[in-house]
């Protein structure tokens, strides 16, 4: 049953994309972008099933390195330091490869450790002087681990579990399309973090429980699930944006390349860890 129902769902994830492509390219452009970007992600989750989820990992790693060269072009690194940027670009392969296999141990330790000691080595390859070296240490290492190795625990997310990796990028959607709608009206930060958070409720902890038999998992996790994914995009908006302000990512300046990948992805990236290491802790 599981091969037709996806196959569907692959159908009318794409006459989505069509319809949002069409209906809403004069409209909203950001809005226009980031259900195109969300359409992206079921595209990929769906052909885990439908091709193999080691074919998909590799689409997962392409996304991974588009996001953190966007990234790391808004940066202001120096020219010596590209030694330490061919170092995090090889580090995508390295940690899909896990993915690939299944690795979860060494998954989880890639980026924090191996990456993590091997960054700082290639920047000190690139030459001297040293000054601004801790800078692109620093700016390296938070590309890697939010770019990179949050997208990965999305990945390893739909190797143990397609549908919960389907639930958590729909209430990701939800989630942040209700947000968008209400943050003109609020002028406070953090009564808007609160309200963003728990707005969506209703509707996540409805999809969670609705996939909960598919994703084989208890009611009562697929509530606390639904409960927690929107509480992860507000906090990963909110923390996301404040990096956006920093590397001048502005709503009217966004287009591909120059911040409009990480404006999408943020709440994403943000919650999939999350709900990670909720299944495999509480529920696997």
């Amino acid at each position: 049953m599981a091969s037709p129902v996806l196959v569907l769902f692959l159908l009318i994830s794409v006459y989505a994309g069509l319809i949002i492509y069409n209906r809403l390219q004069e409209g909203d452009p950001l809005l226009t972008s980031y259900l195109i970007q969300m359409v992206v992600l079921l595209l990929i989750l769906c052909s885990a099933l439908i091709v193999s989820h080691p074919f998909s990992t590799w689409f997962w790693g392409i996304l991974s390195f588009l996001a953190l060269r966007e990234f790391l072009s808004l940066t202001d690194l120096r020219l010596q330091d590209r030694i330490g940027v061919l170092f995090a670009y090889l580090s995508i392969p390295f940690m899909m490869t896990f993915i690939y296999s299944h690795w979860y141990t060494m998954f989880i330790i890639t980026i924090p450790v191996y990456s993590f000691l091997v960054i700082p080595l290639g920047i000190t390859l690139g030459g001297r002087p040293a000054d601004g070296a801790v800078f692109s240490i620093g700016v390296i290492d938070l590309g890697l681990f939010l770019l990179v190795f949050c997208m990965g625990h999305l990945a390893f997310l739909s190797y143990y579990t397609l549908w919960l990796a389907v639930a958590l990028v729909l209430n990701t959607t939800v989630s942040e399309l209700l947000s968008r709608m209400i943050q003109p009206y609020l002028n406070r930060k953090s009564i808007c973090i609160c309200v963003q958070a728990i707005l969506p409720m209703p509707f996540t902890v409805l999809i969670t429980a609705m996939l909960a038999d598919w994703i084989h998992i208890p009611y009562i996790h697929a509530v606390i699930i639904g409960l927690i994914i929107p509480v992860m995009v507000a906090l990963g908006n909110h923390a996301v944006g404040y990096l956006e302000l920093d590397l001048r990512i502005e709503p009217d300046l966004l287009k591909p390349g120059c911040g409009l990948l990480i404006h999408d992805l943020k709440a994403v990236l943000y919650t999939a860890p999350i709900v990670l290491h909720y299944y495999r802790y509480f529920i696997l």
